[in-house]
């Protein structure tokens, strides 16, 4: 079974009750789910890598890739795999975008894995660049920091960095944990989760 139905301890409070929780199995799996979406990406997608387009585009493909692996782990088919979903739909009434305390305007994460209608499930959060891009990650990261963070409302169990490069060994990746860079899961420069 993926996941597992227990209280959360943050900080010795109970964060959620009865939540379901990922476990690190859980991340291995999804982690491999990632590297195996990339490589689709890699693979059926090189005309766009090589025309440099937008990360949005490659985001909406590699989701694509995602999304059929997912669909068929039962616990995980069950979530929703959505893209720039800027909403805190806890109920059907509130319509306002997810905050921050760094982002109060509201926040759009390129990807993310969760449950809609609550912050019980934020499984995974992924950002995404381009290294043809001028922009840089460091905001990217200040985000994961902050979803993942258990003094946020949100608590993404997992967020990673994902810097696309031109060829699939030449990705970056930067993972996040409790609004801090995981130690478990080092920056990896050659491409493989």
């Amino acid at each position: 079974m993926l996941f597992r139905t227990i209280p959360k301890i943050i900080s010795g409070e109970l964060r959620v009750p009865d939540a379901e929780i990922i476990v690190e199995d859980d991340l291995d799996e999804l982690l491999k789910i990632i590297k195996s979406a990339l490589d689709s990406l890699y693979i059926n997608e090189a005309y766009l890598i090589e025309q440099e387009v937008h990360e949005r585009s490659l985001v909406f493909r590699f989701g694509l890739y995602f999304y059929k692996r997912l669909e068929k782990l039962q616990n995980f088919s069950k979530l929703d795999l959505d893209i720039e979903y800027n909403r805190d739909l806890v109920s059907s009434a509130n319509k306002d975008p997810k905050r921050t305390y760094e982002h109060p305007n509201g926040i759009f994460p390129d990807l993310i894995l969760h449950k809609r209608g609550n912050n019980n499930n934020n499984i995974l959060v992924l950002e995404f660049k381009t290294q043809w891009s001028k922009e840089k990650n460091f905001q990217d990261l200040d985000k994961l920091k902050e979803l993942t963070s258990p003094n946020q409302k949100y608590h993404y169990t997992l967020g990673i960095s994902i810097v696309l490069g031109k060829k699939r060994d030449k990705c970056n990746f930067v993972y996040v944990r409790d609004g801090e860079i995981s130690e478990s899961h080092l920056v990896l420069n050659k491409g493989d989760l």
